[in-house]
């Protein structure tokens, strides 16, 4: 299960830890100068996009996070990646504590975050991303065009997160 949801199906960037593993995609590894046969899923300038919360509190650890069907999995880009501050799962244990009862002011307290376009071109336009529109056209990230295709939430969303969801949209 990945980011509480039960129905099978996967929000697209729940792919994004296996896209580091020898011989995926390696036709666009070999394209960026990238080695299609190396494993990145311990390289630090990967982890950083690839994961959810990399370096920080709450956040993966290559080998050590803990994935159990209660809590997203942080090998890929989950929900707290894009909605806190720091990118780890912190944010999203107050809310199942509180039980999706909360303000927008005070989740802000407790770092969610609302600057998106910035969120995403912080990882979509990195400076130091081997994956640019030099490398191949399809890298080229509008913000407005992309993010009118992130949140499908009758597709993503069940029972136990569509209250957290509702309420951070206030």
């Amino acid at each position: 299960m990945i980011h509480g949801i039960r129905r099978g199906r996967i929000p697209p960037h729940a792919k994004t830890y296996e896209l580091l593993r020898p011989d995926v995609r390696a036709a666009a590894k070999r394209k960026a100068r990238l080695n299609p046969n190396k494993d990145y899923t311990e390289d630090p300038n990967c982890l950083r996009c690839h994961t959810t919360g990399y370096g920080q509190k709450g956040g993966f650890v290559p080998g050590e996070t803990i994935i159990n069907r209660w809590e997203p999995n942080m090998e890929q880009v989950g929900c707290e990646m894009c909605h806190t501050v720091r990118g780890g799962n912190q944010v999203r244990v107050v809310m199942k504590q509180r039980g999706g009862k909360f303000s927008r002011k005070k989740i802000e307290q407790w770092g969610a975050r609302y600057d998106y376009e910035n969120v995403c071109c912080r990882c979509h336009l990195h400076r130091k991303s081997p994956h640019k529109v030099s490398v191949d056209s399809k890298y080229r990230f509008n913000y407005k065009e992309r993010s009118e295709h992130i949140h499908d939430y009758e597709k993503y969303y069940d029972d136990f997160n569509k209250p957290q969801t509702s309420l951070l949209s206030h």
